[in-house]
């Protein structure tokens, strides 16, 4: 250990931008690196089995850090993130900041202020390039940015591999608790709630309505899923899985609608042992579709289309309107399966990436 002093140090508060520091460790030697967690982050990484520090305060950070390492955090939708108070705190020691998803982008580093670039780090690391040229045109230097993907889809696919070795039946039975050939309809959770909160709540933008007076995103377009989903000729299995972050209590008012709630420590072979996965713009449904399973994204109104980022854009049909929601689930064939599954894609070691990138970067 140099100095008796660690040269990188993480930090995570978020369980979508955690994904890129859960496989950073093993690039690193015993002594060089360590991984805060904070907030959800915490329970994220202990289901994962992934070793971390609790994180209590600045002091400890800056206590540990060597004056020539390097800070990488990921954002979050805390405006308050203690992340921006360790790198203020961290004299002349370079921050690197990764930036999970192309979303709120112009409030990932505001904090409490009204300066969107009040607590820009150093270094910049976004998943795509449309991300990268956002960043670029409000006038980020080029040279400090760079792409690369989250290591979440690295790990969707190691899970599907193993998942594959088992059937279709087995899986629902096995994940789901489900022993039917009734098509299995998963929907994904999201929060109505982020960085900016006016952007989840309804508007004169929105072109879907659902049945009830809520105003909130995700309530109105799962009303608007159940409303197509039991339209169907033909009976499925409507199962609800929370996001991470999401409490149940915050849907009292339609989670009866549904057949089940899954709670399946590994959504990967939740999604995977369904027939059809549904959401909004989550990074979760990114995954499914980079491995080839039947999906659709709801989005309460058209220009939501772009939330993905912009590997994935082009593979997950995206509706916004009543007519071509149902169109979409009527058109749905019941016999997709995993053996239909796209795994052999060569997806570069993004957290490989990561680690050569923070020891290029370190003094």
């Amino acid at each position: 250990m140099l100095n008796s002093k660690l040269k990188f140090v993480a930090f995570a508060e978020d369980p979508g931008g955690a994904n890129y520091l859960i496989d950073l460790a093993k690039y690193f030697e015993i002594g060089e690196f360590s991984l805060f967690g904070y907030g959800i982050a915490k329970s994220y990484f202990d289901k994962l089995g992934v070793l971390y520090q609790d994180f209590s305060n600045v002091e400890e950070i800056s206590e540990k850090i060597n004056s020539k390492g390097v800070f990488v955090f990921v954002t979050s939708e805390n405006v308050q993130s203690p992340a921006f108070e360790i790198q203020s705190s961290l004299n002349n020691i370079l921050s690197v900041a990764i930036v999970d998803a192309p979303t709120s982008l112009d409030w990932r580093f505001r904090g409490s202020t009204n300066d969107s670039f009040c607590h820009i780090p150093d270094y910049l690391v976004v998943p795509d390039e449309g991300t990268k040229e956002w960043f670029i045109e409000n006038g980020i230097d080029e040279k400090k940015i760079s792409v690369i993907q989250n290591p979440k889809f690295n790990r969707a696919q190691r899970i599907a591999k193993e998942v594959s070795l088992r059937t279709k039946k087995e899986l629902k039975n096995d994940v789901l608790g489900v022993n039917s050939d009734i098509p299995i309809f998963l929907f994904l959770g999201e929060l109505s709630t982020g960085l900016n909160q006016i952007e989840y709540r309804k508007s004169d933008e929105y072109t879907l309505h659902g049945f009830s007076d809520s105003n909130k995103r995700t309530e109105i377009v799962v009303e608007e899923f159940i409303i197509a989903s039991r339209a169907l000729s033909y009976p499925v299995h409507l199962v609800y899985r929370p996001h991470p972050k999401e409490s149940l209590k915050d849907y009292k008012t339609f989670i009866d609608l549904f057949d089940a709630i899954d709670l399946h420590p590994e959504p990967i072979e939740s999604c995977l042992a369904a027939n059809f996965v549904v959401g909004l713009t989550g990074s979760l449904l990114e995954e499914v579709a980079s491995l080839g399973q039947s999906c659709l994204s709801i989005v309460p109104r058209e220009k939501e289309r772009v939330f993905f980022s912009d590997h994935y854009t082009n593979l997950i049909e995206c509706v916004w309107n009543r007519e071509e929601l149902n169109k979409a689930i009527s058109f749905f064939s019941k016999d997709s399966s995993v053996s239909e599954l796209n795994l052999s894609r060569d997806i570069p070691d993004s957290s490989l990436e990561l680690a050569k990138l923070l020891r290029s970067l370190a003094h």
